[in-house]
């Protein structure tokens, strides 16, 4: 079988690319903080490098895994939620850059990095590896002793971890077959540890909001297909709608708040 002509790098995504580094360095020019300056600029720099990474480990680690026989095809539907997803973990980080301190912010950016590779790889093969988010979650609960906050980080990351599961296995016995693969359960469970106890609440509505929403816009849509069936185990990986993503934003919109509004999760049940 021939494999399908591998298309020309995209010259929108080049601009998009430059454009975005080239505001985030005048950015870190302008600030006044020292230190959100210098995150700034290395925000600038892992910015085009977090595209080329997260291409590179989005072919790799499927084949790596035994998910597929080989890399993914590089179209330009495939490049595109790799260039979205890190154009907002850029401009997620500037933010986390302007409103905490160095030490909080790099973590956040951290957990959203992980988060982020997850849910791409979720979106584009409908699988979480626990090899990615068990460091995920080991570094969240390592990030709660940091903070002298260790219980509220472990009971994050279990009512999270909880939560999701009920939630997957009642809607599993409604739609007769199985929508828990254990993958959401332990994202969850990882970004559970990061918000701690008190945005948990908040992290698990809005993720299920979001799953709610792209799930309705899924069914009146027409995902393209795979050309190549390159599941070693022949299954089709467009069955379900991912979780992943959801989670990821779910995430990132929680230590937003939580950074923007010192306190504000508090007044959420716990």
């Amino acid at each position: 079988m021939i494999r399908p002509h591998t298309p020309k790098p995209d010259i929108n995504d080049i601009l998009l690319s430059i454009s975005v580094t080239a505001i985030i360095v005048l950015w870190s020019l302008l600030v006044r903080n020292d230190q959100a300056s210098l995150g700034g600029l290395l925000v600038a720099i892992w910015f085009p490098l977090s595209i080329l990474t997260f291409r590179f480990l989005l072919r790799r680690l499927p084949l790596l895994a035994g998910i597929r026989a080989y890399p993914a095809e590089k179209t330009l539907s495939w490049k595109r939620p790799i260039t979205a997803g890190c154009l907002l973990l850029a401009s997620f980080s500037i933010l986390f850059l302007a409103r905490l301190s160095p030490p909080a912010a790099l973590g956040n950016i951290i957990a959203l990095n992980l988060a982020c590779l997850a849910a791409l790889l979720d979106r584009a093969e409908r699988w979480l590896p626990p090899s990615l988010l068990t460091p995920m979650l080991l570094a969240g609960l390592l990030a709660g002793v940091l903070r002298d906050a260790p219980a509220s980080t472990i009971l994050g990351a279990v009512t999270a971890w909880t939560g999701i599961t009920l939630i997957l296995a009642f809607c599993s016995l409604l739609r007769w077959r199985n929508l828990l693969s254990g993958g959401e359960s332990l994202m969850a469970a990882a970004c559970g540890a990061w918000v701690e106890v008190k945005g948990v609440t908040v992290f698990l509505l809005v993720s299920l909001t979001l799953h709610g929403m792209l799930y309705l816009l899924g069914r009146h849509a027409n995902p393209a297909r795979t050309v190549w069936p390159a599941y070693l185990n022949q299954r089709d990986p467009m069955q379900r709608t991912a979780v992943g993503p959801s989670l990821a934003l779910g995430l990132a919109i929680t230590l937003l708040i939580e950074a923007i509004a010192p306190g504000a999760l508090r007044f959420w049940p716990q």
